[in-house]
């Protein structure tokens, strides 16, 4: 059985970058992302390209009810998650 790889914001940039990279070395995702069309694209090509199972959540992790249902969602899938990474989030030109 493949590790866990669990990522928050995982459809655009370093998010998806770290995706592709952990399937690339033979890990399954579970990826959250508020952009369900984003989503069903991420999880295509990267299934196809590594076949790797890529399980997806629509979700805005900053709504609290929504992290906790991707949380219950994790602890569905009744197995260990090996890494998570929490990318999650939005930038504000100027604001650093």
């Amino acid at each position: 059985m493949n590790k866990i790889l669990v990522v928050t914001g995982g459809t655009k940039g370093i998010g998806r970058a770290i995706v592709e990279k952990f399937s690339a070395n033979g890990f399954d995702a579970l990826v959250s992302a508020r952009n369900p069309s984003d989503l069903l694209s991420l999880k295509s090509d990267v299934e196809k390209k590594y076949g790797n199972s890529i399980l997806t959540f629509k979700g805005d992790m900053a709504v609290a009810s929504q992290v906790k249902a991707f949380a219950d969602f994790v602890l569905s899938q009744k197995r260990a998650v090996d890494v998570l990474v929490n990318n999650a989030g939005f930038f504000v030109p100027g604001e650093i």
